[in-house]
């Protein structure tokens, strides 16, 4: 919604922002921000040759969803640039944390938040691990690991990932 990129963006052709809101219908707009659920975005196939996050993954449930839904609205060859919350090293299998079953939040581990785009609490989902490089193939995006954080917490750090949609 607010976040470190979308000064550099506002203004360019396509740029679209967005964020969920549970009471907005999905599609609409609230102060010139679209609410979406990334489980089921309203936007076409094929849409977008970028698509960007910010520290959102960890927050997701259903993520494969979310991972299928990102591949269908790319273009091919287009990428999803993100950044999410790792340990370090990073760990072999993610830990998934919270879990939704029907409509209710389970919770697997202890809950833990971050600060949302609005300011709110938002759950911590999913701890990931190198498990999401499988999860990427499995939605048909090849993800690559680009960047690792330099951190302020030696065993907790930020990664940015490219995931390109084959075309």
């Amino acid at each position: 919604m607010v976040g470190p990129v979308a000064p550099y963006f506002l203004g360019l052709p396509g740029y679209v922002r967005s964020y969920l809101w549970e009471d907005v219908p999905l599609g609409e707009e609230k102060d010139g921000v679209q609410c979406q659920d990334l489980r089921a975005l309203t936007f076409a196939d094929e849409s977008f040759d970028l698509v960007i996050s910010i520290e959102v993954f960890e927050h997701v449930f259903e993520v494969e969803k979310a991972f299928k839904e990102v591949a269908r609205v790319l273009k091919p060859g287009g990428c999803h640039v993100f950044s999410i919350p790792v340990y370090y090293p990073f760990p072999e299998h993610s830990t998934v944390r919270a879990e939704l079953r029907d409509g209710e939040i389970h919770y697997l581990e202890e809950a833990r938040y971050h600060v949302a785009g609005d300011g709110s609490e938002s759950l911590v989902v999913t701890d990931w691990g190198e498990d999401i490089f499988d999860a990427h193939d499995e939605a048909g995006l090849k993800l690559t690991c680009i960047r690792r954080g330099a951190p302020s917490v030696p065993e907790f750090q930020n990664a940015s990932f490219i995931a390109r949609k084959p075309g």
